[in-house]
């Protein structure tokens, strides 16, 4: 049982870095920081460089170009 639950974990956390990898040069890293590493998005404008209502503006893209592509399994 564990080792179905793992594989399933692991195959999850494959779609989501897939998915990451499409997003654009901007959006990708953001995206990392804020989801995988749970950084504030203060913490995301310091380490970047970007203002905070652009690193907001990048979650929200690729929020929803992410949450289209892991819904149709496009990947």
């Amino acid at each position: 049982l564990n080792t179905v639950r793992s594989k399933t974990t692991i195959g999850r956390h494959m779609d989501i870095y897939r998915a990451l990898n499409m997003l654009k040069e901007t959006e990708g890293p953001v995206s990392l920081f804020f989801y995988m590493e749970d950084q504030s998005i203060e913490k995301i404008a310091d380490i970047t460089g970007y203002p905070t209502g652009t690193v907001k503006s990048h979650l929200s893209r690729a929020k929803e170009k992410n949450g289209y592509l892991l819904k149709t399994k496009w990947l």
